[in-house]
């Protein structure tokens, strides 16, 4: 990071809580990593909680404190567990290097005193301090425009993420211009018509020239004042959506059937190279013309097999 400078006359300073949103959301896909290390967590892992004494005062504990008590009560190791400070509402989170020692440690809850404070554990779990949700409405979206290299699991699934959305399949493409997917999605109706892609430019070090001659070592490259990147403008097509919601009608409550399975399929009419909702303003022409739903847009070796 770049040193620390200040200009008296900046009236704002760029991410100041002031200019900043309240709140965020997105919606984060497990991945092989997260599913690896929740696996190496199963029965090795425990939650900390620090009691209060009968003042209703928690005293504060050290992770250096939990670890002299680990080894006190079950001989438990420093190099055999790993003790950090965690999220409230719990005080700490505990990775033991085998299962027998964790559950050691847990049977010892509220029994367990570390620096004269109280400890009662739990078994770490992925909800845990966490809040139910559901993404209810199976999709089909459509991207043109979307960057060709991007056209794998891991790229569409983070762009599906930001939209609200999890990915479930990639439908096999008919050309170039379109990219569709089913996707479950938080709310459909949050989907932008267009979005705004930004792509870093992959970091290409210039190589170095040796003489064997030159006994003075060259300089390393400066630190960089910025990140390239090259922006697609992306247009997206809702193209079906499985609703399972309520019916909304001016009827009145007594009238309506609040039992009935409400299940129905929305399908919506788009154009290429057209926003949602609006209609081309000239036929198409070139190769464009051959593309589409029903068009045939490619000819030649399989997409998908030539990419593997």
């Amino acid at each position: 990071m770049a040193g620390h400078r200040r200009f008296p006359e900046e009236l704002f300073r760029t991410s100041v809580p002031e200019l900043r949103p309240e709140q965020g959301r997105f919606v984060l896909s497990r991945t092989p990593g997260m599913l690896r290390m929740e696996e190496k967590m199963r029965g090795r892992a425990l939650e900390a909680t620090v009691g209060a004494t009968e003042q209703g005062i928690r005293p504060p504990v050290s992770p250096e404190d939990v670890l002299a008590a680990l080894f006190a009560h079950c001989g438990v190791r420093h190099c055999d567990v790993k003790v950090e400070v965690s999220a409230p509402p719990v005080d700490f989170l505990l990775r033991f290097r085998n299962e027998e020692e964790c559950t050691a440690v847990l049977h010892l809850s509220r029994n367990f005193v570390a620096d004269g404070a109280t400890l009662s554990f739990g078994r770490w779990h992925r909800s845990r301090g966490a809040r139910t949700s559901e993404l209810e409405y199976l999709s089909k979206l459509t991207f043109e425009r979307f960057p060709r290299e991007a056209w794998e699991c891991d790229g569409v699934g983070r762009f599906v993420n930001r939209l609200g959305g999890h990915l479930e399949e990639m439908l096999k493409p008919t050309d170039s211009w379109y990219l569709s997917v089913i996707a479950w999605m938080k709310n459909p109706s949050d989907v932008p018509k267009s979005f705004v892609v930004e792509v870093p430019e992959p970091d290409v070090l210039p190589p170095v020239k040796s003489n064997s001659d030159d006994p003075i070592t060259p300089s390393p490259p400066r630190a960089p004042t910025m990140k390239r990147t090259v922006i697609h403008d992306l247009l997206v097509h809702v193209s079906e959506v499985v609703d399972r919601g309520p019916v909304f009608t001016d009827l009145p409550v007594e009238y309506q059937d609040l039992t009935m399975d409400t299940t129905r399929t929305h399908e919506f009419t788009w154009f290429g190279g057209c926003v949602d909702g609006t209609i081309p303003t000239r036929m198409r022409d070139g190769a464009h013309c051959f593309s589409g739903h029903n068009g045939n847009g490619s000819a030649g070796a399989d997409m998908m097999e030539m990419l593997n």
